[in-house]
C-alpha cells in the first residue's frame, strides 16, 4: 500500500496539512461542546442557584434545620443533574470531525475523508495501473478543497431548556453578587456555618459599638441588631483590646453571653427610664456576643480578633564611643501601632572564673538605665541614634552585658540580642587619677571589696605623699575618703552602703579635679542644662519655659568654652601639652551658636521632635570635642615626634582634600556620561540641604572630556607626591625609634590611589582613599598613645631614680634614717642597701599591677592582696 502525496489542483502543490490539522481540531471542540454542554447546563443552574441563594445572605436568615435541608436539596439536584453524564462519549472519532468540516464548508464527494482514505491491499493484483488510479483519485479530491470551516457550535440548549430558565439564574447570580459585594467569601462560608435566628423584638432598642483603643487611632464600629458592623460585614474584626458597649432600652429580661459567659450589667441606669441597661467588655479573643430578652435571642454578634503584635527592636551596628567616653546606639524599632517607649538594660557580665567559683558580687549602685529615643512619636517603625554620656556613672569601664528594650503602646516588651561591651569610660591621662577611677569602680561592682579599696587608697597617700603637691587638697580628700570607706558600718547594711556610696562621690570629685582642675565643674553645669532642655522638649515645654532653658545652655557653653580655652592657653604656657590628634575638628562658638539657635527656633515653631534631634546631635558634637591632653613629664625627642605629627596631620588635611576633589571627578564623569546637567544639579543642591554645607566645587558647570583629563592627571601627580611625603615621614619616625604601625598600610593606598586615577578610575581610587585616610587616623592615635606610655614609664623611672638620689642624703651624721621619712627606727634596724630598696619598690608595684587586672583568677587576687602590707 502506497501513500501517494497531497495535491491541491496543481500537481506540483502539496496540500496544507498544517491548515487541514487546525481545522480538524476547531471542529473537534465544537463537537465536544454540543455534546457536554446540553448536559451540564442543568448542573450549572444548580450551582449559580446556590451562589446566589448565599450571596443573598439566605443562610443566616434561616434556622440549621432549613439550612441542612437546602444544602441536601441542592446536593440531590447537583447529583440528578450529572446522572446524563453516565455513558455519554464526549470525543468524537476521526472520521466525524471530517465529516463535520465537510458538511460546515459544503463539500461534495467528500473530499477531507479522502485525504484520510488508505488504498486496500490489493495482492498480486496491486500493479502500477492501480497505484497510478488511486493517485489520480486523490488528486481530484484535493482539487476540491477550498477554505476549511468547523462552523460554530449549536449545542441546541432551547429543546432542553424551552422557558429559558437559564436566563433567570444567570439574573438572580449577578444581582446576589451585587447584593453580597466584599462579602464573598463570608457569605459562601455561611452555608456550611451554624447560625442562630435573631428574634425580632417589636419593643424596645439597642445600641451597640465597638471602641478600639485609642493608640490604634481607628474610629468607633457601630453594630447594627441583625449581627453585623454599620459597613455590613457579619464577621466584625476589632483590635484587640477594644471595648464593646451594648445599651438596651425597653427590652424584658435582656442579658448578655460572651463566648458563653453570662455578662454582668455596667450598672449605669438612665435617669429618665430606669429600663436602660449597659452592659461592657473587653474583646480579647474571637467568639459570639449574644444579646436576649428571656429565652429568645434579641441580637447576635460574631467577632474577629486583630492581634497587637509584639513590639521589635535591634542593634544597627555595633555600639560605639565618642571621643569623649559617650556611648553611642544606633537601633532600629517597629511595631503595628507604634512605640511608646525604649530603653537601653545594663547589666553586669562577671568573668568565667568569678561564675565558676560562685561568688555573686553586692553591687553598691545600680546599673545605669539609658532612655532611647524614638525616631518619631509614634513611629510604626524607623531608625534612630542616641549619644548617652555615662563617663560619670560608677559602672563605666566595667564589662557589661547591654539589651535594648521596647514597649508599645499596649505595654507589651520587645527585647533585642544581649551584646557584650565595655561600657564606655572618661580617658584620664594622669595616673593618680586613673587610680582613684580603678578603685571607685571596684567598689561599685562590689561592695564586698571595700577593704581591699580602703587598703590600695592607704598605700597611694602613704607611699608617693610627694605626687599631690602642690594641691595638698587632693591629698587630704583622699585621705577622707580613705577613712569613710574603712569605718564603713558592717553590721548595718543599708548605713554602710550609704557611706560607701557617699565615699564613691567624693571619690570622683577628686579625679576630675587631679585631671582637669575647674574644668570638670563647667562640664557638669552644660551637661545638666542639655538635659534639663531636652527634658522640656520630650514633656512638651511652654515657649517662655523653652526660652529660660535655652538662655541656661548658652550661660553653660559660653563657661565651658571659656575654661577649655584657658586649660589649654596654660598647657601651652607651660609647654606640658601633648600634639594634638591629626583626627581632631574644629568646631568654633560660631557654630555652636547656630545650632543652639536653630534649636530653640525649631522650638517655638512646634517642631520639638526635630529641635530634640538636633540637641542630639549638638551633644554628639560636645561628647567629641577634645583638648590636648598634658604630657606628665618631659622627653628627649618631643620636638621631633610633634614636628612629624604636624606633618602627618598636614598630609591627612591634603588628602581630604584630594579625595573630595576625586568624588568632584567622578560627578563630572557621571555628567558627561548621563548627560543630565539639571538633574545633576538638583542632586547636588539636595546633598547640599542634607549636609548643610555645599563642598568646594559643587554646582559648577560639567567639565569637557580634555578638561577632565587633565584634571585627572594633576590629581594624580599630587597623589604621588603626597606618597613620597608619606614615606620620608615613615623614615623619619624609624630614626627615632617609633613603629609607623598603620601609616604603612595609608602609603601603600596612597600609591593604590595613584595608579587607579592614572586609569581613570575614579570611584575606586575613592576608596583607595578612604582607606588611607583612615589609615592615617588609626596610625596617628596608635602612635600618641605609644608616646603617652613612653612618656609615662620614662616618668617613673625617673621619679625611681630621683628617689634613690635623695635617699642616700636622707641620713643624720650617725647613719641612721631622718625623721623627715619615716619613723624613727633606732641603732639596731637594719636598713637594706639602695638595691633591696629599689628592688622591693618595683615587686610593690608589680604587685598592685596585677591586683588591678580583674581578669585574673579570684584565687590569685587574694593571694596578692595578702603580700600587701596591712593598715
Amino acid at each position: 500500500m502506497i501513500d501517494a502525496p497531497h495535491i491541491d489542483g496543481d500537481r506540483n502543490k502539496v496540500v496544507d496539512k498544517s491548515r487541514l490539522q487546525r481545522a480538524r481540531q476547531a471542529a473537534r471542540s465544537a463537537l465536544v461542546w454540543e455534546r457536554l454542554w446540553p448536559v451540564l447546563m442543568p448542573f450549572a443552574m444548580v450551582v449559580a442557584l446556590f451562589v446566589a441563594a448565599s450571596l443573598f445572605g439566605l443562610w443566616p436568615r434561616v434556622s440549621d434545620t432549613v439550612r441542612y435541608l437546602g444544602l441536601a436539596a441542592f446536593a440531590a439536584a447537583a447529583v440528578w443533574a450529572l446522572l446524563p453524564l453516565r455513558g455519554l462519549r464526549v470525543l468524537p472519532t476521526a472520521t466525524e470531525v471530517d465529516a463535520r468540516i465537510e458538511r460546515a464548508s459544503a463539500f461534495q464527494h467528500r473530499p477531507v475523508t479522502a485525504q484520510a482514505d488508505k488504498q486496500a491491499d490489493m495482492g498480486a493484483e496491486d500493479d502500477t495501473f492501480t497505484r497510478a488510479l488511486w493517485a489520480e483519485h486523490r488528486r481530484r479530491a484535493a482539487s476540491q478543497l477550498g477554505p476549511l470551516r468547523s462552523g460554530k457550535p449549536d449545542p441546541q440548549v432551547s429543546a432542553r431548556d424551552p422557558y429559558a430558565l437559564r436566563a433567570v439564574a444567570i439574573l438572580l447570580l449577578f444581582m446576589g453578587a451585587a447584593a453580597g459585594w466584599g462579602q464573598w467569601g463570608n457569605r459562601m462560608g455561611d452555608a456550611f456555618r451554624s447560625h442562630v435566628v435573631v428574634a425580632e423584638v417589636d419593643t424596645g432598642r439597642i445600641d451597640a459599638w465597638v471602641t478600639p483603643p485609642a493608640y490604634t487611632n481607628r474610629p468607633p464600629i457601630t453594630l447594627t441588631r441583625g449581627g453585623s458592623s454599620d459597613d455590613g460585614r457579619l464577621a466584625v474584626s476589632v483590635p484587640e483590646g477594644s471595648e464593646l458597649v451594648i445599651r438596651v432600652l425597653g427590652i424584658d429580661q435582656p442579658s448578655v453571653t460572651v463566648g458563653g459567659v453570662l455578662l454582668d450589667a455596667d450598672g449605669e441606669t438612665d435617669a429618665k427610664d430606669a429600663a436602660s441597661t449597659t452592659y461592657k467588655t473587653t474583646v480579647e479573643r474571637e467568639g459570639a456576643v449574644e444579646l436576649k430578652s428571656g429565652e429568645a435571642l434579641a441580637a447576635r454578634w460574631q467577632f474577629t480578633v486583630i492581634a497587637d503584635e509584639n513590639p521589635t527592636i535591634a542593634f544597627e551596628g555595633e555600639p560605639a564611643t565618642a571621643t569623649r567616653g559617650a556611648l553611642e546606639l544606633n537601633y532600629r524599632v517597629g511595631d503595628d501601632y507604634g512605640i511608646a517607649s525604649a530603653r537601653a538594660i545594663v547589666e553586669q557580665a562577671l568573668p568565667p572564673e568569678q561564675m565558676t567559683a560562685g561568688r555573686k558580687p553586692r553591687p553598691l549602685v545600680e546599673a545605669p538605665e539609658i532612655a532611647l529615643g524614638l525616631p518619631r512619636r509614634n513611629a510604626k517603625e524607623g531608625v534612630a541614634k542616641i549619644s548617652k554620656d555615662l563617663t560619670a556613672h560608677a559602672w563605666a569601664g566595667a564589662e557589661i552585658e547591654l539589651t535594648l528594650e521596647a514597649t508599645d503602646q499596649a505595654g507589651q516588651l520587645g527585647v533585642s540580642d544581649a551584646v557584650r561591651m565595655t561600657l564606655p569610660e572618661r580617658v584620664f591621662i594622669k595616673p593618680l587619677a586613673q587610680a582613684i577611677v580603678f578603685e571607685r569602680r571596684r567598689l561599685a561592682l562590689d561592695a564586698n571589696t571595700s577593704r581591699r579599696v580602703a587598703r590600695m587608697l592607704g598605700i597611694i597617700t602613704d607611699t608617693r605623699p610627694d605626687i599631690f603637691l602642690p594641691d595638698v587638697g587632693v591629698y587630704t580628700s583622699l585621705r577622707v575618703a580613705q577613712k569613710m570607706i574603712a569605718r564603713a558600718r558592717f553590721d548595718d547594711i543599708e548605713e554602710g552602703d550609704k557611706q560607701l556610696r557617699d565615699a564613691m562621690d567624693l571619690l570622683w570629685e577628686i579625679a576630675l579635679k587631679v585631671e582637669d582642675g575647674d574644668l570638670s565643674a563647667a562640664e557638669r553645669r552644660l551637661r545638666d542644662a542639655q538635659e534639663r532642655l531636652a527634658e522640656a522638649l520630650e514633656n512638651g515645654a511652654s515657649d517662655e519655659e523653652i526660652e529660660r532653658l535655652m538662655d541656661e545652655l548658652r550661660q553653660a557653653m559660653s563657661e565651658f568654652m571659656q575654661q577649655m580655652a584657658e586649660q589649654m592657653q596654660r598647657q601651652q604656657q607651660n609647654q606640658q601639652a601633648m600634639p594634638m590628634d591629626p583626627n581632631t575638628q574644629v568646631m568654633r562658638q560660631q557654630d555652636i551658636e547656630r545650632m543652639m539657635q536653630q534649636i530653640e527656633d525649631l522650638a517655638k515653631s512646634g517642631s520639638k521632635d526635630a529641635a530634640r534631634q538636633l540637641l542630639e546631635e549638638l551633644q554628639r558634637m560636645m561628647n567629641n570635642m577634645q583638648t590636648a591632653q598634658p604630657q606628665q613629664q618631659q622627653q628627649q625627642g618631643q620636638d621631633e615626634f610633634s614636628e612629624q605629627m604636624n606633618k602627618l596631620s598636614d598630609m591627612m588635611r591634603q588628602q581630604q582634600q584630594l579625595m573630595d576633589e576625586t568624588f568632584q571627578m567622578q560627578r563630572q564623569q557621571q555628567q558627561q556620561q548621563q548627560g543630565q546637567q539639571n538633574q545633576q544639579q538638583g542632586q547636588q543642591q539636595q546633598q547640599g540641604q542634607q549636609q548643610g554645607q555645599q563642598q568646594q566645587g559643587e554646582g559648577q558647570q560639567p567639565m569637557t572630556a580634555e578638561e577632565l583629563a587633565e584634571a585627572l592627571k594633576e590629581l594624580q601627580k599630587r597623589q604621588g607626591e603626597l606618597q613620597k611625603q608619606m614615606d620620608e615621614t615613615m623614615q623619619a619616625l624609624r630614626e627615632q625609634g617609633l613603629d609607623p604601625g598603620k601609616l604603612g598600610e595609608a602609603g601603600e593606598a596612597m600609591g593604590q590611589a595613584e595608579g587607579e586615577l592614572g586609569q581613570g578610575e575614579t570611584g575606586k581610587a575613592t576608596g583607595q582613599q578612604g582607606r588611607a585616610l583612615q589609615a592615617m587616623r588609626e596610625g596617628a592615635q596608635q602612635m600618641m598613645q605609644n608616646m603617652q606610655n613612653q612618656a609615662g614609664e620614662q616618668g617613673r623611672r625617673g621619679e625611681r631614680g630621683q628617689h634613690g638620689e635623695q635617699t642616700r642624703g636622707e641620713r643624720d651624721p650617725l647613719g641612721r634614717q631622718s625623721r623627715s621619712r619615716g619613723p624613727q627606727l633606732g641603732d639596731e634596724t637594719q636598713v637594706p642597701d639602695e638595691i633591696d630598696a629599689q628592688r622591693a619598690r618595683e615587686i610593690l608595684e608589680a604587685i598592685r599591677e596585677r591586683l588591678g587586672e580583674q581578669f585574673r583568677p579570684s584565687l590569685e587576687l587574694d593571694y596578692l592582696d595578702r603580700l600587701l602590707p596591712t593598715r
